[in-house]
């Protein structure tokens, strides 16, 4: 029942076509290889695993709200010289693995929100072991810009609060 690193509750009843969504969408934060209309169009990734998805906006909002405090951390310090950068980096690493934990506790109720709550830990795992700082940077600005898009869908597919 249980079979992953966070002890999340492993759902069979996932439609397998959420499991693709999701994995394109983690693929693109990750490498930023697709093109942008592929995820964030009217057709793309997003769009569709949202609309598949019983999620309320209410609780993808909750999910942002955590990630884009991380962010703004991150960008909003990243004014000073590159040892400080260095040590930045690793204190916002360290934020953002925490943030996991924390996001992973909002989720637990809401099994719906299961694949939202992955694309977020999955992308994070990634870009903390991210070694070159524009990399770095570009992953969480994707990271960042997916949820956006996944709020934007989610009023629009009736998924209110």
């Amino acid at each position: 029942m249980y079979n992953n690193r966070y002890n999340q509750r492993t759902d069979r009843n996932i439609p397998p076509q959420i499991n693709s969504y999701k994995l394109e969408i983690i693929d693109y934060i990750k490498t930023g290889n697709k093109l942008p209309i592929e995820i964030f169009g009217d057709d793309g990734k997003i769009k569709k695993l949202v609309s598949t998805l019983e999620v309320k906006q209410n609780q993808i909002r909750k999910i942002y709200s955590e990630l884009l405090k991380e962010y703004d951390e991150v960008f909003n310090t990243f004014n000073s010289s590159t040892s400080e950068n260095n040590m930045t980096m690793n204190k916002i690493n360290t934020e953002f693995s925490i943030l996991v934990y924390r996001i992973y506790y909002q989720t637990q109720r809401i099994k719906e929100v299961k694949p939202l709550f992955e694309i977020v830990s999955e992308s994070i795992k990634d870009f903390i072991n991210e070694k070159d700082m524009e990399k770095w940077k570009n992953k969480i600005e994707r990271l960042k810009l997916t949820f956006e898009a996944i709020i934007a869908y989610s009023k629009g597919s009736g998924s209110n609060e």
